[in-house]
């Protein structure tokens, strides 16, 4: 079929008769529906490869890469999902999961009870536990490697009851034996709090806390 030609520099977008819902330009295509009924609109270049398309249900596929010239983007009440990748904030080269090139805010940290113990998994990395509880419990930790690098917990003793925090076997809590453990069993203390990072494969190291923790 004839595309239309440039003229004075220009693209003239034609309408041709007898190909209902597609436009043509010199390198561009836009179906205003797919074959099957599945797509609402597509975008393809000259070699038929689709750049950009609406499904039937309205949602946009981007085969490259969106470039938002706005001062916002905003999803509303959706939920935003980077299914892989990177994510940058005031950096267009992103080295971690999320980089912020600034100051970041956030209003609230994710918090757990645990008054009956639990096991903890990688799931749970930046979670603070909270153990309510007159008996003793334990706070178990995931197994880690060295890709887990950096995950942290805070654990917070708010009943009279001991709080034992049990490394996985393979790795140690400060100067604990390896799958040792960490507790707090002063029935006074009911505000001791104790804050572990993974600083190796094999390592959680405790970064602040109060009250009085015993390594085993």
């Amino acid at each position: 079929m004839k595309k239309p030609k440039l003229i004075s520099g220009l693209f003239t977008i034609i309408l041709f008769l007898g190909v209902p819902g597609r436009f043509f330009a010199e390198d561009a295509e836009v179906k205003l529906n797919s074959n099957d009924g599945s797509t609402k609109m597509i975008v393809q270049d000259k070699d038929a490869k689709t750049v950009s398309s609406f499904d039937s249900a309205g949602n946009l596929v981007v085969s490259g890469t969106a470039t938002v010239a706005g001062s916002k983007f905003s999803v509303g009440g959706a939920t935003l999902v980077v299914a892989s990748g990177n994510v940058g904030i005031g950096t267009t080269n992103p080295g971690a999961k999320l980089d912020v090139n600034g100051s970041a805010k956030i209003s609230r940290y994710l918090t757990q009870a645990a008054d009956t113990g639990i096991t903890l998994s990688t799931a749970d990395f930046g979670a603070t536990i909270t153990v309510n509880s007159g008996a003793t419990q334990t706070v178990a930790l995931p197994a880690v490697t060295a890709s887990d690098l950096g995950a942290q917990f805070t654990i917070v003793k708010q009943g009279v009851g001991t709080v034992i925090v049990q490394a996985a076997g393979g790795t140690s809590i400060a100067d604990s034996t390896s799958g040792g453990t960490i507790y707090n069993n002063s029935a006074t203390e009911t505000y001791a709090t104790i804050t572990l990072r993974l600083t190796s494969s094999t390592m959680w190291s405790i970064l602040g806390g109060n009250g009085s923790w015993t390594t085993n």
